[in-house]
């Protein structure tokens, strides 16, 4: 027999295994989860959001942090173009995040690096000033 505690347990261990199959095929470049259904069907689903996002940028890192001192100009260019693609299809997952906590310190942290990442250096300096702000108030 079947309680409500065990279905919760399998619904949630369900709800991971389908996040963990769209990050693995988000992370392989086929499609922009937080441009499909994720947002559909759980509009709400902040986890779901900020992970594909940090999914994105932590790609990008990792491009940054292991490529060679020796690349050429050209490979350098490649490097930074796919580091900006990346860091796009980040942002708008980290901004519904946003929408929906504006006051989550990881997401706005979050927001801070991807425009400082594309270069966007007003916007990050904004998040910044919103991030002190909170934590300012945190403190007190």
């Amino acid at each position: 027999m079947k309680t409500l505690s065990n279905l919760h347990y399998e619904r949630r261990i369900g709800e991971t295994i389908r996040y963990t199959i769209l990050f693995i095929i988000a992370f392989l470049g086929f499609y922009n989860p937080c441009k499909s259904q994720i947002t559909e069907t759980e509009p709400n689903d902040y986890n779901g959001k900020y992970n594909t996002a940090i999914l994105y940028y932590n790609k990008a890192v990792n491009i940054i942090n292991t490529a060679r001192y020796d690349i050429t100009l050209a490979q350098l260019s490649d490097l930074q173009d796919t580091n900006i693609v990346l860091c796009k299809q980040a942002l708008p997952c980290m901004e519904m995040g946003f929408e929906e906590e504006p006051e989550n310190e990881n997401i706005l942290v979050g927001l801070a690096g991807l425009y400082f990442a594309l270069n966007e250096l007003e916007k990050s300096r904004e998040f910044k000033e919103k991030l002190d702000i909170i934590k300012g108030t945190k403190e007190e």
